[in-house]
């Protein structure tokens, strides 16, 4: 489920701002005017009354200018401070791809079928190296000095395209698309393998989801930032 997300003001656009300013200017232009023409009291208080009208006209902008800066610099303030919690999550989600540790789903897989070389052909999944390979680059770039919202987005969106590969190559076809006669082959040669994978995943996932809608409620714009990750269920 997606988090309930505010709908931000439309800003004002930069046409209609000038159309303002123009407007704002009206009674100056013809007070200078005026003041080629006479002086005394009747053009002091046009003057005095075009320059009243020109910094009510430019208060509005400046003031939602100023207002759109404010939220902006705590919205960048709030994404600085996830950082460090999203490059955790991230080095978690590395252990779970890592091609060089044996709970892996794909060391899994080959321990559990090594006698049944036919199946391990049919359920066969892409090795967790090149995943492990593309968390290591977003890893790498995390180490430079977040900035703020924008260096958030990044690194979400493209962990979360990571992510999403894993599941629509990894996950999904092992415990969603089998075919019931290779699932209960599966239960039977490492079922308890396969599901204390899955639980440690799906809390990973439980916690990723955590973090995002917590930054989301944290911030004043709604930023593309996507909470939801691969689901799976249980083999049996």
């Amino acid at each position: 489920m997606f988090p309930s997300q505010r709908i931000p003001p439309i800003p004002p656009s930069p046409k209609s701002q000038a159309l303002e300013y123009v407007k704002a200017l009206g009674p100056i232009a013809v007070a200078v005017i005026a003041a080629f023409q006479q002086h005394g009291a009747p053009f002091w208080a046009l003057f005095g009354f075009a320059v009243l009208t020109f910094g009510v006209a430019l208060y509005g902008p400046a003031r939602q200018g100023f207002l759109r800066r404010k939220r902006r610099l705590r919205d960048d303030a709030v994404a600085r401070r996830a950082v460090p919690e999203f490059e955790r999550l991230v080095q978690r989600f590395r252990e779970i791809v890592d091609g060089d540790r044996n709970d892996t789903l794909y060391a899994i897989l080959v321990d559990g079928l090594q006698s049944n070389q036919a199946a391990l052909v049919r359920v066969r999944i892409p090795t967790g190296h090149w995943f492990r390979s593309l968390i290591d680059e977003l890893l790498s770039r995390l180490r430079d000095k977040p900035t703020g919202l924008n260096y958030l987005l990044r690194a979400a969106g493209e962990f979360h395209t990571i992510a999403h590969a894993y599941g629509n190559q990894c996950l999904s076809p092992i415990f969603d698309q089998l075919p019931s006669e290779d699932r209960q082959l599966l239960v039977t040669a490492c079922g308890r393998s396969l599901e204390a994978f899955r639980q440690r995943y799906m809390s990973f996932r439980t916690d990723y989801e955590k973090y995002v809608t917590t930054v989301l409620s944290e911030l004043h714009s709604t930023p593309p930032l996507h909470p939801e990750l691969p689901s799976t269920k249980p083999l049996g």
